[in-house]
């Protein structure tokens, strides 16, 4: 991924002038990601910038925004303005005129295949990496250089060089991360990842965690994506140990100790070999979200052993979660297509490939459409809670890849090797902004206290208090003639009020009066039926089933509405049995259930290991606690 950094510093002295100060305040990213917090009040505009110039061939890896100005870079070789027909020879790197799109004549470093770039933290160059073995002057650089963003002449204060390539980079402060396929800087042996001065070039001593034993091929960091307090480094690509811990594609690093270290996180779920073993690794792209909660990871891979593995598939994992054997917090598959860029930007999760569906776990095999599978060529928008596509949609061009996914306050810059999207000629690069965006609607969680509302066969209802722990006195709702006996479960969100029914379609109504069916619940299978409770919880819809002991989950998102695919088993019954619920509601953040012996517990869920999954219950109510009886009802409600 890549994301825009806002960076903080003193003053500037009054001798640095205007030009230095314009690129302070500039957006700024390379491949990889810089420590910065770029959070969207809205999706963005599915409709692209007219003016962003044409790439001819090969692919965009990187984009800097500095404000007026935009430099680009990659594997390509000639360049034009949109509305233009002369050509311009670049080799890997050119700059534009952001208002204009005209080219800029005199910038041209020639430097080779550019995969990422950062602005130097003291405004005074743009820190370049890729795979180029001699800066403008012909130096041996070994794929990293600082130029001047506006002559593209070599910044002679910034020294350092690898033996290798460069990949990825990630700056906190005046600390550079570098990733990719190495085994020194400058004089000092770093096994492909390490830290220098971003400033100087001068190598950090703290920072000495080994890329080691290739799942196939050579050994490389291929991204990397660094929290935004600079302590956690999330890396991936083609390894099998990282400080000599075993970690297969992806590792979460502790930057922030001193030394650096490998943390605890570690996860199965990208053991070598899951996957098409025609490719030396699968892991394409990682972001964190700019809270620093939790971070994606992308991947190629073919469909493989389908959901059961992380194949052509997006996986939240939480940040916070420092323990070996993780699950992720949920999984969302295309259904054989590679993803190859993410990025994040607060309302939702961006990500881009050779993809044409999303929420297509059901398909029964690779390259075909299952059911309740949605259309989204080329790119999409993920709900962060549930994973699932939100109701956003611009067609691109599939292409095979899609080198970026950059972030800035204005918008999203995305580079490729495709020609077309939104239906408009956009070679390689498309900008779509901030402005003329949506938001997208999403569920509305019930707080404490709160009102429990019982529902009856007979369609009445008893409205109870209830702050978490003591539930109030009854209060009798008469049936309103609505078909209120067939509801399991209810949902608030931003646009309107959701029911859900025993047979497993839902309604919805914008009053609380008028209750309207809407066809796309269904998941058209006829597993999601005989339901016996259902609520909604962080981004799921928790369920139970008649003649079943288990408590299920699947993805849901409001923005549409639409229900996963993916079936989650939260609790087996080993733990807690489902068998004799009689109503699920979530309310003050957790989940309650109703049974048939009249209690009502509170159902313990973890989240340690990523996935929740229950792991006990309390009776907060019932004939033993406070005389309440729960056994007649069918369903409960949130009012």
């Amino acid at each position: 991924m890549n994301r825009s950094l806002s960076t903080r510093r003193p003053a500037a002295a009054a001798a640095v002038g205007i030009a230095l100060a314009v690129l302070l305040s500039a957006t700024v990213a390379g491949a990889g990601t810089n420590a910065g917090n770029v959070t969207h009040a809205t999706l963005v505009s599915t409709n692209p910038v007219d003016n962003t110039p044409a790439v001819l061939d090969g692919q965009v890896y990187a984009i800097v925004d500095l404000g007026s100005r935009v430099l680009v870079g990659g594997s390509f070789t000639q360049v034009k303005k949109w509305s233009n027909p002369t050509v311009f020879d670049r080799n890997g790197l050119f700059a534009y005129d952001k208002a204009t799109g005209n080219i800029d004549p005199t910038f041209n470093p020639g430097l080779g295949n550019v995969r990422a770039m950062v602005l130097s933290p003291d405004g005074v160059g743009v820190i370049v990496a890729g795979r180029f073995n001699y800066d403008p002057n012909g130096a041996y650089v070994g794929g990293i250089t600082k130029l001047d963003p506006t002559t593209g002449a070599v910044v002679s204060r910034f020294r350092t060089a690898t033996n290798g390539f460069v990949s990825a980079l990630a700056l906190s402060g005046r600390r550079l991360f570098l990733g990719g396929s190495f085994s020194k800087i400058k004089a000092v042996a770093r096994a492909n990842l390490g830290a220098i001065d971003a400033i100087t070039g001068t190598v950090d001593l703290s920072v000495n965690v080994p890329v080691a034993v290739p799942t196939r091929g050579t050994v490389q960091v291929w991204r990397m994506s660094l929290s935004p307090d600079g302590r956690r480094l999330v890396v991936i690509g083609d390894f099998q140990q990282v400080g000599g811990a075993s970690r297969t594609q992806v590792a979460v690093i502790d930057v922030g100790s001193n030394p650096a270290r490998t943390t605890a996180w570690q996860t199965n779920w990208f053991a070598y070999g899951n996957c098409s073993t025609s490719y030396d690794f699968v892991v394409k792209d990682v972001d964190i979200d700019p809270t620093g909660t939790y971070f994606v990871v992308v991947t190629t891979g073919a469909w493989g052993n389908g959901t059961a593995g992380t194949c052509d598939s997006v996986t939240r994992w939480e940040l916070a979660n420092d323990s070996a054997g993780q699950d992720p917090t949920w999984r969302e598959y295309s259904g054989g297509d590679s993803y190859s860029a993410v990025a994040i930007t607060g309302p939702a999760i961006y990500v881009a490939g050779h993809t044409r569906w999303q929420n297509n776990a059901s398909a029964p095999r690779g390259d075909t459409k299952g059911v309740g599978a949605v259309d989204r060529a080329g790119i999409a928008a993920l709900d962060p809670a549930s994973g699932l596509p939100l109701s956003w949609t611009i067609q691109r061009e599939r292409g095979i890849e899609v080198g970026t996914l950059t972030v800035t306050a204005a918008g999203l810059y995305i580079g490729s090797d495709s020609s077309k999207i939104g239906n408009e000629w956009h070679p390689r690069l498309a900008f779509l902004p901030v402005a003329g965006g949506t938001t997208p609607a999403t569920v509305t969680p019930r707080a404490l206290p709160a009102t429990i509302v019982g529902i009856r066969a007979d369609g009445t209802r008893v409205q109870r208090s209830f702050d978490g722990t003591f539930v109030g006195p009854a209060q009798e709702v008469p049936d309103d003639g609505t078909g209120w006996g067939t509801v399991r479960g209810t949902m608030a969100a931003s646009d309107r009020s959701y029911r859900l029914r025993s047979d497993g379609t839902f309604q919805s109504s914008t009053d609380g009066f008028s209750w309207t069916g809407v066809p796309s619940w269904s998941d058209g299978t006829g597993a999601f039926t005989r339901l016996t409770g259902a609520a909604y919880l962080g981004g799921k819809l928790y369920y139970t089933v008649s003649g079943g002991s288990g408590l299920y989950a699947r993805g849901f998102t409001a923005d549409g509405p639409l229900l996963g695919t993916l079936v989650y088993t939260a609790g087996s019954g080993n733990q807690v049995d489902f068998g004799h619920t009689r109503g699920l509601l979530a309310v003050g953040g957790q989940l309650y259930q109703a049974d048939t012996s009249g209690r009502l517990n509170r159902i313990e869920i973890s989240t340690a290991t990523g996935e929740p999954k229950v792991v006990g219950a309390t009776q907060v109510s019932g004939p033993g606690i406070d005389g309440v009886d729960w056994s007649d009802v069918v369903g409960l409600a949130a009012g």
